[in-house]
């Protein structure tokens, strides 16, 4: 589980959960294949692009917005104990 600590500005927060979603999602890519300065370059332009892709949108925008707030709002459910800054984690894929 990865945790982040982020500010309340709302596009800092998506562009954070799009930062750490590629993590998990390119790590059985380049995991091994690239010097981690290099992984992280290519996370960085691929963050940059899918950021400036949803907040182009109102209804991307507002889909990522509620997607986070339903994470953010399981999450503390399942441990009230956390800060909110401690339950932003990326969503598991689907395995199906």
């Amino acid at each position: 589980m990865i945790h982040i600590t982020v500010n309340t500005n709302e596009h800092e927060v998506i562009r954070y959960v799009i930062h750490e979603l590629l993590h998990v999602t390119l790590s059985e890519i380049v995991i091994g294949r690239f010097a981690l300065d290099l992984e992280e370059i290519v996370i960085l332009a691929i963050e940059e692009y899918m950021t400036q892709y949803v907040l182009k949108s109102r209804a991307r925008l507002l889909r990522w917005r509620n997607l986070i707030d339903q994470k953010l709002t399981t999450s503390y459910n399942e441990r009230p104990d956390l800060s909110v800054e401690e339950i932003i984690t990326p969503y598991e894929r689907d395995s199906s």
